[in-house]
This record gives structure tokens, C-alpha cells and sequence, in this order.
């Protein structure tokens, strides 16, 4: 969850770092990162996939 002190334009670049740290302990695995709000409610999804190492974003 995103606390409230996190500015919307800051929210991809941690997205991005997380899924380079979770890379880290799950290599050679796809990844998904759900990112929610304060009000619980889902904001972004994050989906790393690993033979393009690329961040996709919906």
C-alpha cells in the first residue's frame, strides 16, 4: 500500500525499484506488483516480464 506522503509521479519509479528487488530473490520468474492506495483500492499494476526485462503498466 501507498502511503499518502508518496506523490503520483513518484509512485512508477518505486514500482520500478521494487520489481528490481523482487528480480533479485525470483530470478528467471515474471513478476506482477499490485500497488494500492490509502483507500485500499488498487492504483496501478505493474508486470515485469523477464525475456524482454521490461515494466509493463495498467
Amino acid at each position: 500500500m501507498i502511503s499518502r506522503q508518496v506523490r503520483p509521479n513518484e509512485v512508477r519509479p518505486l514500482v520500478k525499484s521494487l520489481a528490481q528487488g523482487f528480480r533479485k530473490n525470483f530470478p528467471n520468474q515474471d513478476l506482477t506488483v499490485l500497488v494500492y492506495g490509502p483507500d485500499k483500492k488498487l492504483i496501478l499494476t505493474a508486470k515485469y516480464d523477464v525475456q524482454t526485462n521490461q515494466i509493463q503498466y495498467t
